[in-house]
This record gives structure tokens, sequence and C-alpha cells, in this order.
């Protein structure tokens, strides 16, 4: 299988250096998402020459996996950090058969999660069988200062692939 890690704050932090909110940055993150850069320069139309420029830089470097290339590459250094910590905590945590790459388009969430953010897919599958992240804002808003990290494994889509490819499931050690 694979593991994706993303975090938002590659995308959140520099849409709110530039100003951008509401449905622009919806549509910005949409485009993130879905990989699609030709949608990239009709969500921040208007937004001027220079911020349309960079933000359309920033979406180039999250593609090409080469975030250091962006215009707001100091600005998002320590969510970087994060995310390379996070890949080298899986690295050893995780069985050599999951691979682990950083998805540094993937902002999914960006209105939840505040950290680094993971996928885990396996071969066949149609959609993640798990995913989770960091969300620190979570529990100040129930009136508590926590910081929080959390995950949801989707039972439903791991019993789907175990019932088409019962392969991926045998033991190891069998």
């Amino acid at each position: 299988g694979t593991m994706k890690l993303g975090h938002a704050d590659l995308v959140r932090r520099p849409l709110a250096d530039e100003g951008v909110s509401g449905a622009r940055r919806d549509a910005y993150v949409r485009a993130l998402s879905v990989r699609a850069l030709h949608a990239v320069p009709a969500s921040i139309e208007g937004l001027g020459d220079g911020p349309e420029a960079r933000l359309l830089a920033l979406a180039r470097a999250l593609l090409d996996d080469a975030p250091e290339a962006s215009p707001y590459a100091s600005l998002v250094r320590d969510d970087l950090e994060a995310i390379e910590r996070a890949a080298s905590v899986f690295r050893e945590a995780l069985p050599a058969t999951v691979s682990v790459r950083r998805d540094y388009a993937d902002v999914t969430g960006i209105d939840f999660y505040t950290g680094p953010t993971f996928a885990l897919w396996a071969p066949f599958a149609t959609a993640e069988l798990a995913a989770g992240g960091r969300y620190d804002a979570l529990y100040p808003q129930l009136g508590k200062p926590w910081r929080a990290a959390g995950f949801c494994v989707r039972l439903s889509r791991v019993l789907d692939l175990h019932e088409a490819h019962p392969e991926l499931f045998t033991r190891g050690d069998a």
C-alpha cells in the first residue's frame, strides 16, 4: 500500500497571506485537490498580477512535488519540516510493503486540519482505506486547549477490498 502525507497549511498560509478567502479560496483548494492546474487561474482571477502569479506558481510547485520552488517556501518552512518528520516516523513504523510519499497538493480538510494529514491506500482500492491528521482547533472550540490528532478507518472500503481481492489480506507468516 501507500501512505500519502499532506499538510493543509501549505496552501492555507499563502492564501491568507494574499487575503484570499471564501468562495475563491474554496475554488483554489478544489482545483488543487483534483489536480486541475488548468482551473487554478479562474479561482484567483481578479487578485492582481502579483498575487495571481505567485498563487499559480504555488499550485505548480505543489503539483510538481517541489514546494521549495514555491514563492511561499519560507512562509511554510515549518510545515514542510513537519511533513518530513511525519514521513520519517511512518517509514520506521510501517512495514516495508507500505511506501510513504509526500503529497504536497493534498490540502483536503483545509477548514479542519491544522497539521500533517495522511491517507492510506492499498492496491486496487478506488478510495483511501484510512485517513486522518492533526486538528488542534477542535478542542479549543469545545473549551479544552488540547492538541489533537486522529484518524478514521473506512471499514466498508476495507471489507469491499477484501471481498474483491482477498489475496491482499493473507498473513505474511502463514
